[in-house]
């Protein structure tokens, strides 16, 4: 009996891993079916997964041996899957160890520190917001999910960043550009449908940077739709990259930053950037969640790259990384654009 039972487990414990093998194809048929991309949100746990089940291959009692082998097979069927989309994310990281000290010696670039931080709705921590900002220093940082009601007296932020554009409601947006330069033809969007899910998704805030000694670069901080429902998600980029293809005749520097949920390497955002003639500077770089968030009562580590900065072809970019804060559920990111001169 007990060895029917172990028969059993063995059938199942190979059934899962087939269900796996199937899921990670379905991942990489996302790159044509936007439905199926939504799986890849989740390589890293899938990965993980794959490792420990690759791990267990070589220890488990199998009563089976010849399904213990096929299961083997199928492991790494499903890590080369993962490695498809992880790998070049890895890699990508890795290289930009030392962009920084590369681009800081040409003398023909102009160096800007970009942040960018979803702040969550729910913080009311003035000092907290003030302290994230100016200790990471940046010259211009795109927050999102900041209410300009209740961060109405900040005397600290206005004096490190006396040029602000802001949403006048959070109704309308909740989105916030802080900057050390001066800011001209700023404008807001509705990205989406009225009747969307969440009213603080599909909004964007542009402004035009003015840095001394830089060519001036447009900035779009947006706040997108979660993958599902599907067709307001590729509702908003279809009308992301109208607007930017717009604004490319007057301003050919662009840069968006800001929370795309949707994490990098799925193919959704690599694709926009494609058509947007953008770069994507974030490798492998997990924002969601933060130290400061709980998932059903559980304090995970980040596992989702949410939060992403996309710039111009001729905008050189340092690495991206993650930046400390006691608010907020996502992770601030921060890099240094390398503009042209004028």
């Amino acid at each position: 009996m007990i060895r029917l039972i172990r028969h059993i487990l063995d059938i199942c414990i190979l059934m899962g891993l087939v269900t796996g093998a199937a899921i990670s194809v379905l991942a990489l048929l996302g790159a044509f079916i936007p439905v199926f991309d939504v799986i890849n949100h989740f390589q890293i746990i899938i990965a993980l997964l794959g490792l420990f089940a690759l791990a267990m291959s070589f220890v488990w009692p199998s009563t089976l041996g010849a399904l213990k082998s096929y299961g083997r097979i199928i492991v790494i069927f499903i890590l080369c899957c993962s490695s498809v989309l992880l790998g070049p994310e890895l890699w990508g990281r890795f290289s930009h160890r030392n962009a920084d000290e590369t681009l800081a010696l040409d003398t023909g670039k102009q160096p800007l520190k970009l942040l960018s931080f979803n702040i969550y709705m729910g913080t009311w921590d003035r000092k907290a917001l003030a302290g994230t900002v100016i200790n990471a220093d940046p010259d211009v940082a795109a927050l999102q999910e900041f209410a300009p009601n209740r961060f109405k007296n900040q005397p600290d932020l206005k004096r490190v960043y006396p040029h602000q554009a802001k949403c006048q409601s959070w109704r309308v947006c909740t989105l916030t550009i802080l900057s050390k330069h001066p800011l001209t033809d700023i404008k807001s969007y509705h990205l989406g449908s009225s009747d969307q899910n969440n009213p603080l998704h599909g909004k964007l805030l542009a402004a035009t940077v003015h840095m001394p000694g830089a060519v001036p670069f447009r900035l779009y901080n947006v706040h997108l739709a979660w993958p599902l429902p599907l067709a307001e998600k590729l509702k908003q980029l279809d009308r992301l990259l109208e607007i930017i293809e717009s604004d490319r005749k007057d301003t050919p520097m662009q840069v968006v930053s800001g929370d795309f949920n949707s994490t990098g390497w799925a193919f959704r955002v690599d694709q926009f950037a494609r058509k947007a003639d953008l770069k994507r500077r974030d490798r492998l770089v997990p924002t969601f969640p933060s130290p400061n968030s709980l998932i059903k009562r559980l304090r995970l580590p980040a596992f989702l790259s949410l939060d992403h900065i996309l710039t111009s072809p001729d905008i050189e970019a340092g690495a991206v990384v993650r930046v400390r804060s006691p608010i907020g559920d996502h992770w601030p990111i921060r890099t240094t654009l390398y503009l042209p001169q004028k």
